[in-house]
């Protein structure tokens, strides 16, 4: 008899051999099954693609196999410190306790336990069980307020009103990953071990270290990718394998894919399933060409840098104008990433900054003129 994969969620994925065993590395032969399972079932890609992210980066190092005790007490500690519910409770005594299944029963517990809305975090062994175990899940944060979030590999990104990101508190060792529903600019930090992968609904935008920006919508007839520096490779998230995405070459663009430099432009069109590339008419603001005038300062008031800043990356950059804003700087601000740039001008007017609330702010002693 099939299996009927119509409602499975996070939990009958980790519980699933096939599936987890696939997802890391273990069983090649299945890559066509496991590849095409999200355009047989798109109802549960986003699931699909979370339990891939977990199973590929769950940090389990046993010395040998545990006892069917020693599993037990594992998932029983890390389903009590969630408070959980009787019946996610039956959800865990009805999973097969397999003794070699370990992983997959743990992995399933801490899935439950974040379901129930807290991600249990351990470093150190737990009681009974092998002192070289160690667990440890990224907490899954969603942010729909309007402005600048610092990822955990130091990248940014910029959310547009009316917008949502999802992204783990930590990456995993083979790729970073974020999911977008609207628009956001995005200026990741370069690792050519680690693509940096955008997933929205039909689209995924994959780059090893550059700047972009994702325009995707629900409601918009058309997806857009604008480049402003390094290359961007751009798949229609139907029929995209999984080796391709994850791949650690932009350049791999099979299935349709599209490569991007700066200044160019691929529009998805959602009816047609398309990708048309383009250039553009006129270079985006934070293009190296518009970057290197704009972003040049020689003895420039400190309130004028801060408002080329503000609108090249169209955030708020709050600070004391009355102590800084005459304040004169010198400083060539068009290579460097936001973070650089805040940090020297901060420099400039021994000030340091934070991110509050999504906006920038600058707090320091400013200068005597």
């Amino acid at each position: 008899m099939l299996k009927d994969y119509t409602d499975y969620d996070l939990v009958d994925f980790l519980s699933d051999d096939s599936f987890v065993d696939w997802a890391t590395g273990k069983l090649p032969e299945m890559d066509d099954f496991w590849s095409a399972w999200p355009q047989t079932y798109p109802h549960k890609a986003e699931i699909y693609h979370q339990a891939i992210e977990i199973a590929s980066s769950l940090k389990i190092k046993p010395s040998g196999d545990l006892s069917q005790a020693e599993v037990a007490s594992l998932v029983h500690k890390l389903v009590s410190s969630a408070n959980m519910v009787q019946e996610e409770k039956t959800n865990i005594r009805q999973l097969r306790w397999y003794r070699k299944d370990w992983l997959r029963v743990a992995a399933a517990a801490l899935i439950i336990a974040s379901i129930a809305a807290m991600i249990y975090q351990r470093d150190e062994p737990l009681p009974g069980s092998n002192p070289q175990v160690a667990v440890k899940i990224p907490v899954v944060l969603e942010v729909t307020t309007p402005g600048i979030i610092r990822l955990a590999d130091n990248s940014t990104v910029v959310l547009k009103k009316g917008s949502k990101i999802r992204y783990a508190s930590s990456f995993s060792k083979s790729a970073r990953e974020v999911y977008l529903e609207g628009e956001a600019f995005f200026e990741v930090t370069k690792d050519a071990g680690r693509p940096f992968i955008v997933r929205t609904n039909e689209l995924i935008t994959k780059v090893l270290g550059t700047s972009f920006s994702v325009r995707a919508y629900k409601e918009d007839k058309e997806f857009n990718v604008t480049v402003n520096t390094g290359k961007v490779s751009v798949f229609a998230g139907s029929g995209v394998s999984e080796n391709s995405i994850s791949s650690k070459t932009l350049e791999r663009v099979a299935n349709g894919g599209v490569l991007i430099s700066p200044n160019q432009q691929v529009t998805f069109y959602r009816s047609a399933t398309k990708l048309i590339k383009k250039k553009l008419a006129v270079p985006t603001t934070l293009s190296m060409e518009v970057a290197e005038v704009k972003l040049n300062f020689v003895d420039t008031p400190f309130s004028e840098v801060v408002a080329a800043l503000s609108e090249a990356y169209d955030i708020k950059i709050n600070y004391d104008e009355k102590r800084m804003g005459n304040c004169p700087l010198t400083a060539s601000l068009s290579k460097q990433q936001l973070y650089e740039k805040l940090d020297l001008i901060c420099q400039a007017v021994e000030a340091k900054y934070r991110i509050e609330e999504g906006h920038i702010v600058i707090d320091g002693k400013g200068c005597t003129n």
